[in-house]
C-alpha cells in the first residue's frame, strides 16, 4: 500500500479536522470522553493520549498507510488514512 498524504479525523460521522501528514505536529480534538492528543510524525499519525478506560486508542500506535484507520470508540473519534485521493483544504 501507498503512505497516505493527509488524514481525516471524525467525531461521530462528521469530519471535524483534515490533517496533512508531510507536516509533523500536534493537534487535539474533543472526544465524547475529553481531550483525544493526536501526533503526525515522519508522515505518520498515532493517538498520544485519550480517556477511555483502556486507553486502546493510544496503544494502537502509528499509522501511515492509505487504507488504515485508529477508532476510538469511547471518544467516538476515527482517524483514517483514505484510500482515494481526495481534494481538500488543510485546516
Amino acid at each position: 500500500r501507498k503512505k497516505a498524504e493527509v488524514a481525516l479525523v471524525y467525531h461521530n460521522s462528521d469530519i471535524i479536522l483534515t490533517i496533512d501528514l508531510n507536516i509533523n505536529n500536534n493537534y487535539i480534538v474533543q472526544g465524547d470522553n475529553g481531550d483525544v492528543s493526536i501526533t503526525v510524525k515522519n508522515h505518520k499519525i498515532k493517538v498520544d493520549s485519550e480517556n477511555s478506560p483502556y486507553h486502546l486508542c493510544s496503544k494502537q500506535g502509528y499509522i501511515s498507510k492509505k487504507g488504515e484507520s485508529i477508532i476510538c470508540l469511547p471518544n467516538r473519534i476515527i482517524i483514517e488514512l483514505p484510500n482515494n485521493d481526495i481534494d481538500t483544504e488543510v485546516k
